[in-house]
């Protein structure tokens, strides 16, 4: 969001981290609008939590875990390359992945009723999730076919949660001083 637009964001081990800007072609752009919205069903998390354990295994190297973060760091790239070329199947899948192996970074990163609404959103038509933020709760992403979009909104509704369309904007963010 600070920098607007699509950016593939890399974290150097000195410190640095490189931000490239992605050129993603109107149209992609356009159908990654039609083929994603975001729900947020009204639970918050303690993400401090989940950091501080997802530390704790990174720093012990536990096997899952870097197993994981590596797997992660690897569909970050593929993904843009995917979305680059406006494969969205291929998107799809790697979201799916992403959330999987990010599940095996921290054992409180899930629970029954984050996974309770996955689980119903897939089978009102999603076919991927993204959990922003460290997990545990707060909004969830959903991809699907655009065919399948109002009955994915019609179906999230009914539950106690809130559904947002989503756009994307090249302009980062501003501030401004009221005086």
């Amino acid at each position: 969001a600070v920098f607007g637009g699509f950016n593939l964001m890399e974290f150097k081990t000195d410190g640095n981290t490189i931000v490239n800007q992605l050129r993603i072609e109107q149209h992609i752009v356009e159908e990654l609008e039609c083929s994603l919205l975001l729900y947020y069903g009204g639970v918050s998390r303690s993400s401090a939590k989940i950091i501080d354990e997802q530390i704790k295994n990174t720093k012990s190297k536990n096997e899952k875990t870097m197993e994981a973060m590596h797997q992660l760091k690897q569909n970050a790239y593929v993904m843009k390359d995917e979305v680059l070329i406006g494969n969205m199947a291929g998107f799809a899948e790697l979201l799916r992945s992403t959330w999987e192996n990010k599940k095996k970074t921290s054992s409180i990163i899930s629970n029954r009723d984050l996974e309770n609404t996955i689980n119903y959103a897939m089978e009102h038509g999603a076919e991927a999730v993204k959990v922003s933020g460290a997990g545990g709760g707060g909004f969830l992403m959903f991809y699907y076919n655009p065919i399948n979009r109002q009955k994915l909104i019609d179906a999230l509704k009914l539950l106690e949660g809130m559904v947002y369309p989503v756009n994307f904007s090249k302009m980062g963010v501003k501030s401004w001083v009221i005086k």
